[in-house]
């Protein structure tokens, strides 16, 4: 599936229609403040007057209204603009995820795992900024600015074309000059952040080790470092910011003057009434409302444009695997795969370089792959999971891996990773991964296959025990039998298991592997291990590539 090359537009794209009311809405609201004003104005100085009260009822209603107006219109726009905004995001993380997924295992090594992650968390909240602060609110001010000079040009053309010139001014001058203010800080924030992001989840990883090897002092000056790059641009932001906001103040002073001069001038010259001067001296008020909020969002352009960037180049890498996958799984009842002279690697640069090797198991049978560390044994597999390209032949049931569609592959080969994950949350919810139907039942027969039954019931919390964060509240064993226990629970047909038995005694691993075979007896299974399975009916030994 090819994605959109402007990932950011295309998400945008079916609510642009929302965007634009919610637009309309915050425009309508600063024009309800311009009415406001006017009126406001125009009654305090007709009621200077003394009229008769019925004179002052038309205003009365209509500072009523444009007051109510004004609240009312500003929840909308923040109702309807908010609404397509998170919208936008969830089509925008959806299309992230289906090209992550396409991307995995292969191509993701390019990114660092805490950056990464920052671009589909920070970066995707970061891009919203573009309608919130930049578009919308700038739509808005120019709406209201319409209004307010609307009302100055039919009570004083003069006036009407003063404020037309200084709202044009302020409109494209604010931001153009919050922008040049602030300069590349925004961007670099940005860019310290996701910097940080990956040294805090490397830190993670290896806190332990960095605690052995007494790094703490080097990670702390790393930490400090990249903190005071952080507050550097962020003040420069803010510069940006603050000089955007002065210019904004100078230019509703000098309105408010000038607007002041030509309506006196008027005035003077009996072309305007008395009553109506204090509408034209404070509408520039009401008029620079909305574009005084232009500095902030102008000012984090930058940022903005920087985080759209990091997701496009997302969206723009391209995966190893270059195929046109569109045939479905051919389910059968014995299901077989061959291969033939195939060579599977990493890459250009891979050290783990496969002799080209032929096979052919099927349902029922039990696949031994054996050599020695980094020859390529879960290289093998991640092909056979349709998850590397390969060279040769790799057929299931006749087809080739490569023209499987990925979704068919997921649901039918099951991989379990020789380091597979453990969720932080509890045993019930780490195993249903793989089926959620399944009832406690189910779950204990699973877990009685690979003898951790006994163990977990006898716990305080049972199933519902928190296995904690990686995993770390069982040992090394009992990880890597829950994640066994996983597997059992799956209903794939064909089962690729990297080092199941790792981390076991070897009395304990005679017993399992007898009771895994014996559970997958229905099933394709592939085992990849340094150990020799006494149950295996086929076993190749990878030799060392050239």
């Amino acid at each position: 599936m090819s994605e959109p090359k402007n990932v950011v537009r295309s998400s945008m794209q079916p609510f642009v229609g929302r965007l634009t009311v919610g637009a309309l809405l915050g425009g309508f609201s600063l024009g309800a403040a311009v009415g406001l004003l006017a009126t406001s104005a125009w009654l305090i100085s007709m009621a200077s007057t003394h009229p008769p009260i019925l004179t002052l009822e038309v205003a009365v209603v209509a500072v009523r209204f444009f007051g109510l107006a004004r609240g009312i219109l500003r929840y909308s726009e923040r109702l309807v603009s908010h609404d397509a905004v998170f919208r936008t995001l969830t089509r925008l993380r959806v299309l992230i995820y289906n090209q992550l997924e396409a991307l995995a295992p292969a191509s993701l090594p390019i990114f660092r795992r805490g950056e990464l992650l920052n671009r589909v968390v920070n970066d995707v909240e970061t891009v919203q900024d573009l309608w919130l602060r930049i578009f919308i609110p700038w739509i808005s001010a120019f709406v209201s600015a319409l209004c307010g000079i609307g009302i100055a040009t039919w009570l004083v053309p003069q006036a009407g074309t003063f404020l037309l010139f200084m709202a044009v001014s302020g409109l494209i001058g604010i931001p153009l000059v919050s922008r040049l203010a602030s300069g590349n800080s925004a961007r670099r924030s940005l860019a310290v952040e996701s910097r940080i992001s990956g040294d805090i989840t490397a830190l993670c990883d290896s806190l332990l080790e960095s605690i052995a090897f007494s790094q703490e002092t080097k990670v702390r000056e790393r930490f400090n470092q990249s903190h005071l790059d952080l507050l550097a641009n962020e003040s420069a932001t803010a510069k940006g910011t603050g000089v955007g906001s002065s210019l904004a103040i100078a230019l509703t002073g000098i309105s408010v003057v000038g607007s002041a001069i030509i309506a006196l001038t008027s005035y003077r010259a009996g072309t305007l009434a008395g009553i109506n001067v204090a509408v034209i001296v404070l509408l520039p008020l009401a008029i620079f409302e909305g574009i005084a909020l232009l500095p902030t969002g102008s000012a984090n352009f930058g940022r903005v444009q920087s985080a759209r960037a990091n997701i496009e180049s997302i969206m723009h890498t391209q995966s190893e695997i270059k195929t046109v996958a569109t045939k479905q799984f051919p389910l059968h009842r014995v299901n077989e795969i061959s291969a033939t002279d195939l060579r599977v690697d990493w890459g250009a640069d891979s050290l783990n370089r496969l002799s080209p090797i032929s096979f052919t198991v099927s349902t029922g049978s039990v696949l031994l792959i054996q050599g020695p560390s980094g020859i390529g044994k879960s290289t093998l597999a991640y092909a056979i999971a349709g998850l590397l390209p390969y060279q040769g032949a790799l057929q299931i049931n006749g087809v080739e891996v490569s023209e499987i569609e990925q979704n068919s592959l997921t649901q039918n080969v099951l991989y379990g990773l020789q380091e597979s994950h453990l969720f932080a949350t509890s045993i019930r919810e780490n195993l249903k991964i793989a089926n959620q139907d399944a009832d406690d039942r189910a779950l204990l027969d699973a877990l009685k296959v690979v003898e951790m039954a006994d163990f977990i019931t006898a716990l305080p919390a049972g199933l519902d025990t928190h296995v904690g964060q990686f995993g770390y509240n069982f040992s090394g064993g009992e990880r890597q039998r829950l994640t066994l226990a996983r597997n059992l629970l799956s209903s794939a047909p064909i089962v690729i298991l990297d080092e199941p038995t790792e981390h076991l005694d070897q009395e304990q691993v005679m017993r399992i592997e007898t009771a895994l075979v014996s559970a997958f007896r229905d099933r394709l299974l592939i085992v990849i291990s340094h150990r020799n399975w006494q149950h295996a009916d086929q076993r190749i030994a990878l030799p060392a590539g050239e």
